[in-house]
């Protein structure tokens, strides 16, 4: 089925991240920043971003641990 409403495409993709990580056994409601409450409710596709990163350097390996790390010190990975 073809849509062009966001809010559908937004929420089919949330449940196609949620099956993935369901069949993969990542637990996808996990608290995320530290336990601070969070200004979006688990459950909404907004809780949820993406990382790209790129580079095929030593700088940019070095750039990109470095936010990898800043993500995790946040907890913020379970939210990728």
């Amino acid at each position: 089925m073809y849509t062009d409403e966001f809010e559908t495409v937004l929420r089919s993709e949330y449940d196609a991240i949620l099956a993935r990580r369901k069949a993969l056994g990542v637990d996808a409601s996990k608290d995320a920043g530290g336990g601070k409450p969070d200004s979006v409710a688990k459950g909404d596709p907004a809780w949820l971003f993406g990382v790209a990163l790129s580079g095929g350097g030593i700088r940019s390996a070095s750039f990109c641990l470095g936010a990898l790390q800043a993500l995790d010190q946040y907890k913020l990975i379970p939210r990728i």
